[in-house]
């Protein structure tokens, strides 16, 4: 039997609607983090479901709570942890249950919500004053870096005294101008994230022991004489949920949601892909209800780029990837960051921008700019520039780049690309009362009649579990 437990207390389902659940797998969902969730359902006026809402059916009532914590249980076994939200009381308690990562963006220290900005719960940077500060930052802190940057197109005119055409500039062992655009550290920001929502992220990610480390985010924005490093001018406009999902995109990286115990798992998505089969589903399965064809043929990689740039326009390097082969009607599944990458010289090999940065000089505080991303590698000998503090699109030393296709272990995307160009898709009808759903990885590969396959979601029908739906594509 299903049990709904909202706030500690057993709802009362008797005379309720019937409700599904809906569990899908992060790895095939670039575009927002769902975890599970719930299709709309209604609990019925009862004086234990009016304890739950405060009675809040009732014109007397204060105002009703948004959201309350649940977990589902079918045969006493935990299937689902979220958040019911109430949505009205017409003729019933009428909710839905979620557990996505706008949800688990509750503040608990203050009021920024998943749709806040990113800016907007980061401390003060260290001191950059006096210069001593900013050199010793050369040697990576693990919060914020100053790497030179070429860019003679950084102010439009009426550039201050000193000004060389370099952001950052350094040379001799000291920074030489007035001009510096912070670069902060992803796996900082992540880890103010967590601290700010009292969240922790987790997996492959967040314990890669070398370049995760020394990767940094940009807007092309000065710090104008600032005393501290203005840690907000590096994320710009990104709210919070959206520069996490964005980091998924562009590395290829699970989502799981952990709502009750607010964990956010990042994990490498190709060893899904590559991962050998888990478990045998065809007691347990019907035969195939229906069967498509894959709905993708290959996969289109991009990044919005920052078409301001000139030099980063220009780079045909930058532009998508797209599978080959691939023709109409006959689609690729696009997977597009909204991070940029940088752009870099030939030789020597240092970024190179072509655009008007974000400033108060000439009113150019308005200039849009968009988060670029790259790998801080220290101070490094360039020539014919000696040792300079350097950041680049990719961490070589260990064969990472941010190319789309050889970012993480291997090649981030290379998995999913031979998946797509060698699966369909089918539905069967699954009996939920002999899989123990709270010990089911639902991104393991399962066996089915013949078939391996990797699950797409599983649609619970919480009245007879044992008539519920699975979706997967052939694996």
């Amino acid at each position: 039997m299903i049990k709904i437990v909202i706030n500690g207390t057993t709802a009362d389902l008797k005379g309720a609607s019937k409700q599904e659940l809906v569990f899908q797998n992060p790895i095939l969902d670039y575009e927002a983090m769902l975890g599970e969730y719930g299709l709309p359902f209604s609990l019925p006026f009862s004086p234990i479901n009016d304890r739950i809402f405060s009675n809040a059916r009732s014109e007397f009532s204060p105002t009703m709570a948004l959201t309350y914590l649940c977990e589902q249980y079918l045969n006493d076994d935990l299937i689902a942890e979220g958040l019911i939200v109430l949505k009205d009381t017409n003729a019933a308690y009428n909710c839905n249950f979620t557990s996505n990562l706008r949800d688990i963006f509750t503040p608990v220290s203050g009021s920024v919500r998943y749709d806040g900005y990113l800016r907007d719960i980061l401390p003060a940077g260290p001191s950059v004053s006096p210069v001593a500060n900013r050199n010793a930052m050369t040697t990576w802190n693990g919060i914020v870096c100053y790497p030179l940057i070429l860019n003679d197109k950084f102010y439009t005119a009426n550039a201050p005294g000193g000004w060389n055409n370099y952001v950052n500039s350094y040379a001799s062992g000291t920074y030489q101008n007035t001009t510096f655009v912070p670069c902060v550290s992803v796996k900082y920001l992540l880890n103010q994230i967590g601290t700010y929502y009292g969240i922790t992220f987790q997996g492959d990610f967040m314990t890669e022991p070398n370049w995760v480390s020394r990767l940094v985010i940009l807007h092309n924005q000065a710090e104008d004489g600032a005393t501290t490093a203005q840690l907000k001018f590096a994320v710009g406009d990104l709210k919070v949920a959206e520069f996490v999902n964005q980091i998924r995109v562009i590395f290829g990286l699970t989502g799981d949601i952990d709502l009750i115990g607010k964990t956010i798992k990042l994990d490498w998505a190709k060893k899904y892909f590559d991962a050998p089969v888990d478990f045998n589903f065809s007691d347990i399965c019907s035969k195939i209800i229906s069967k498509v064809a894959s709905p993708y043929s290959g996969l289109e990689l991009g990044y919005n780029a920052d078409i301001d740039d000139k030099a980063l326009e220009l780079q045909i390097n930058y532009q998508n990837y797209l599978s080959p082969g691939v023709l109409a009607p006959l689609k690729r599944r696009e997977i597009k960051s909204n991070f940029s990458v940088i752009n870099q010289q030939a030789s020597p090999r240092i970024p190179l921008f072509s655009q008007a940065g974000k400033t108060t000089v000439n009113n150019q505080i308005n200039t849009k700019v968009l988060p670029r991303i790259g790998f801080y590698r220290g101070k490094t000998n360039i020539s014919p520039l000696g040792d300079i503090p350097f950041m680049t699109y990719d961490y070589y030393t260990s064969l990472r780049s941010i190319d789309r296709l050889t970012t993480t272990e291997g090649f981030a995307f290379n998995s999913e690309e031979a998946f797509w160009q060698n699966t369909f898709e089918a539905s069967f009808q699954i009996n939920l009362r002999k899989l123990s759903l709270s010990s089911f990885d639902i991104k393991s590969k399962v066996h089915i009649h013949g078939w391996n396959y990797l699950i797409k979601r599983i649609v619970m029908d919480c009245n007879n579990p044992e008539k519920s739906l699975l979706e997967a594509y052939r694996a």
